[in-house]
């Protein structure tokens, strides 16, 4: 399999929204057709195909410009940003994936968006990025203190519509088409779901991460 024939193929199947969430049911009552059922398998999938692709594939420094091209172009009525991106430029061999994404605004907030909304070309060009960040997440997970368990939060806001889906879903797939960022502190978390519309639900997350507990997938 091709990535340009993988990134064709999703493109025709994903249909681009701002959504957080992929819900894939274990179970789906007499008002789930089969063509919905199919069309959430075919999602779920293929974003796990083209993560996998994204984060073993090579880079050349030919990769590198046209990532910095795509963001210069993404940027360029925005001054401050382009500043940004030419210091994520400057430093990001010697600070590293991890580093840049918690310093710069543009580039976690890009690359979030890409994946909320399934804008495969925003991730082809940012492959590089998303290879080197979901490398330097295995190692740091890797070197934890193997018997000690995290307790995280995370405030978030989403779509009553997409809150939703996930009630009805209980005991089904939950896959967040982020990278997550947590704290320690509930008080910190519970600060970023504050304002809302009317539209929307306020959610606070508690992540309890076992150190001894493996998973390959921690990009998703």
């Amino acid at each position: 399999i091709y990535i340009t024939s993988l990134c064709d193929q999703i493109r025709m199947d994903l249909t681009p929204q701002d959504v957080a969430f992929d819900v894939v049911s274990s179970s789906f009552d007499a008002t789930t057709t089969a063509e919905n059922r199919n069309k959430q398998d075919v999602m779920f999938m293929h974003t796990q195909l083209l993560f996998y692709f994204l984060t073993g594939m090579s880079y050349s420094d030919d990769d590198w410009q046209k990532m910095i091209d795509f963001f210069i172009d993404r940027y360029q009525t925005e001054p401050h940003t382009l500043k940004q991106i030419g210091e994520f430029r400057d430093e990001y061999k010697t600070r590293g994936a991890i580093w840049c994404y918690t310093r710069y605004v543009f580039l976690y907030q890009t690359l979030n968006a890409c994946l909320r909304r399934s804008e495969i070309g925003g991730l082809v060009k940012m492959g590089m990025f998303i290879r080197d960040l979901h490398q330097e997440i295995v190692k740091l997970h890797r070197s934890s203190d193997q018997r000690q368990v995290e307790r995280l939060y995370r405030g978030q806001v989403i779509g009553r519509e997409i809150f939703e889906t996930i009630q009805k879903n209980v005991g089904g797939l939950l896959s967040m088409k982020e990278f997550l960022s947590t704290s320690t502190d509930r008080a910190v978390a519970s600060s970023f779901i504050s304002e809302h519309t009317g539209n929307s639900v306020s959610l606070l997350f508690e992540i309890v991460i076992g150190q001894t507990t493996s998973s390959d997938t921690f990009y998703a």
